[in-house]
C-alpha cells in the first residue's frame, strides 16, 4: 500500500518526504549512494533550465524512486532547491557557499600545468584571471623556460581595458556585465577604450571570435590576447591570457596566437569539470 502510495505521488509530480540515506530497509551502500547523488548535483549545475524528477533520472540514467530519494538528501543538506510551483530543482544555496570558499586555488591547480604548455609553445608569458568579488585578479602566471619575466600574481586589473577583462566580461549576462565594469570606464593609457558603445562592439567581436585582444590599453607597450574558460552553462569562470611586448606582439601576432590561446581555455574546461 505504501509502495502503491509513493508511486502515486510521485506520477503526480508531488514527492513525499525523502528518507535519509542509509536507513531503512533497502538502503544503498553508502559510497555508492554518495556517488549518485554527486552525478545528480553535477546534472542540477550543468543543465540550461531546471530539471524535474524523471527529466535528472533519465539524465544521470537511474530509476525515478532513487534519483527522488536523493535529491531529498541534497534538498535536505541546501545543496538543491526545489521550486515549490513547478517542482524543478536548482542549485540550493549550500552549494553557493561551498564553491565560494574554496575560492580560486583549486582551479590553479588544475590549470597550471596547460599554462606551462602554453608558455613553452609560444615562447610568451602565459596567465590566469578569475573574478574575486567584483573585481578580475592574476591568479596563476607561467613564464616561458630560461625567461626572467615580471610577476603579476595578485595583481587586479580593470575589466575594460585588457584582453582577459574583455574576454571574461563578454560572456557576462549584460546586467553582472554593467555592475562588474561600473559606470565609468577609466582611461589607463592613450590606448584605453573609454566610449561604452565602442566597448560592447569589441565585446560583440570577441564573442563571434572566441577570444578577445588587448592593444597597450592597460600597460602601454604591452599586448595580449586572451580566451575565455567557461562553465557548462557558457558563464566565464576564468580567462586565460598570453601577453609580452608590443613590438614582439603585434596584431598579427596576436592572431596567431588567438587559436593555441583558445585551445588552451576549451583544455582547462575539460579539466575543470
Amino acid at each position: 500500500m505504501a509502495r502503491e502510495q509513493a508511486t502515486d505521488t510521485a506520477s503526480a509530480g508531488i514527492e513525499p518526504q525523502a528518507p535519509l540515506m542509509g536507513t531503512g530497509a533497502g538502503a544503498e551502500p553508502s559510497v555508492r549512494s554518495l556517488e549518485r547523488a554527486i552525478l545528480i548535483l553535477k546534472a542540477v549545475a550543468a543543465s540550461p533550465h531546471p530539471c524535474n524528477v524523471a527529466e535528472l533520472a533519465q539524465i544521470c540514467e537511474l530509476n525515478r524512486t532513487t534519483t527522488w530519494r536523493l535529491l531529498g538528501t541534497l534538498a535536505q543538506h541546501g545543496l538543491v532547491e526545489r521550486d515549490q510551483t513547478d517542482q524543478r530543482y536548482r542549485v540550493g544555496h549550500a552549494a553557493y557557499l561551498i564553491a565560494r570558499s574554496a575560492g580560486h586555488d583549486a582551479v590553479v591547480r588544475r590549470v597550471h600545468p596547460i599554462l606551462e604548455r602554453l608558455a613553452a609553445e609560444t615562447g610568451e608569458i602565459s596567465a590566469l584571471v578569475v573574478a574575486v568579488g567584483n573585481k578580475l585578479m592574476y591568479a596563476d602566471q607561467a613564464d616561458p623556460p630560461g625567461m626572467q619575466c615580471p610577476s603579476w600574481l595578485g595583481r587586479v586589473i580593470p575589466a575594460h581595458a585588457d584582453s582577459p577583462g574583455k574576454a571574461y566580461v563578454a560572456w557576462m549576462p549584460r546586467d553582472e556585465r554593467e555592475a562588474l565594469l561600473g559606470p565609468h570606464l577609466e582611461r589607463l593609457t592613450p590606448n584605453t577604450v573609454t566610449d561604452r558603445n565602442v566597448l560592447d562592439r569589441q565585446l560583440e567581436q570577441a564573442r563571434r571570435d572566441g577570444f578577445a585582444v588587448g592593444i597597450g590599453e592597460h600597460v602601454e607597450f604591452t599586448n595580449g590576447v586572451s580566451a575565455p574558460v567557461l562553465d557548462p552553462l557558457g558563464r566565464p569562470v576564468a580567462a586565460i591570457q598570453v601577453w609580452g611586448p608590443s613590438q614582439r606582439m603585434a596584431m598579427a601576432r596576436l592572431r596567431e596566437l588567438s587559436s593555441v590561446v583558445v585551445a588552451a581555455a576549451r583544455e582547462a574546461e575539460a579539466v575543470l569539470r
